[in-house]
């Protein structure tokens, strides 16, 4: 089967994916369209060489998966333009990241912030949650400089969401032979033999799917504010005294009987 024919059999797939970045990252109901728009183009019109490895249903949702993130990444790039983000609203997650760049990109104050956000971008967060997250950025010092500080007490921002409900929501993102495969590895401490033959895969490829799922969840975790410390305890081989901890945070994730 060619690689153009299966991209357009998983265009609802290709959708799916579509959809959960936008809305993890708060896209507008604008820059959601424009961003599949630049998704088909780049992979419905463009040919790919797509390795033999991904022809398999799962391999391919997997590969859809990676491209398609990656191709976000482009496409932030480009709306923000010469913009970027600082350190600590990326550690902070997409809430913050578009907080910072509506009010020291665009210049907006803090209520025009907030209605922008939960007007076009539909974020949730209360207004009091968003005014400690524009503490906590230190937005308040620029705005002392050139505009009006928001009046009233600085709650505190949004606990940011448990390690359990980061992982589970990140694995979403991937299909169910992939969470198969993952929650194999961590929680049963399985030989990539017993694996593959579970998912049904040959060894070479699913090292490879493995690695690509990885990283997505990897990503997907950073996103939603788990530290840096703690991704690296749940996705890579802690030492003997985190082991447990490791296990627990994917039994909690992915219980018996959800895959």
């Amino acid at each position: 089967m060619s690689t153009r024919r299966l991209l357009r059999e998983n265009r609802a797939h290709i959708a799916d994916v579509i959809q959960v970045l936008a809305t993890r990252h708060h896209l507008s109901a604008d820059e959601a369209r424009e961003f599949a728009a630049h998704v088909e183009r780049s992979l419905l019109v463009s040919d790919i060489d797509l390795p033999r490895a991904f022809l398999d249903k799962a391999g391919f949702h997997t590969y859809l998966l990676t491209a398609i993130t990656r191709l976000f990444l482009d496409f932030q790039r480009d709306l923000w333009g010469s913009w970027r983000p600082s350190p600590l609203a990326e550690r902070l997650g997409a809430t913050a990241v578009l907080l910072e760049e509506l009010v020291v990109r665009d210049g907006l104050d803090f209520d025009g912030a907030v209605h922008v956000m939960q007007t076009a971008h539909r974020v949730d967060w209360s207004r009091e949650a968003l005014l400690g997250l524009f503490h906590d950025l230190g937005l308040d010092a620029g705005a002392a400089r050139g505009g009006d500080v928001p009046a009233g007490p600085a709650e505190p921002a949004q606990a940011p969401p448990s390690v359990e409900e980061a992982l589970r929501e990140a694995l979403k993102l991937l299909s169910s032979e992939d969470r198969l495969a993952l929650a194999m590895r961590y929680i049963d401490g399985a030989s990539m033999t017993r694996i593959a033959k579970v998912v049904q895969s040959d060894l070479r490829p699913l090292h490879r799917r493995m690695d690509d799922a990885t990283e997505v969840v990897r990503r997907a975790l950073l996103e939603r504010g788990v530290s840096a410390d703690d991704v690296t305890a749940i996705l890579g081989h802690p030492p003997a005294e985190h082991a447990e901890r490791q296990v627990q945070w994917w039994r909690a994730a992915v219980p018996r009987g959800t895959l």
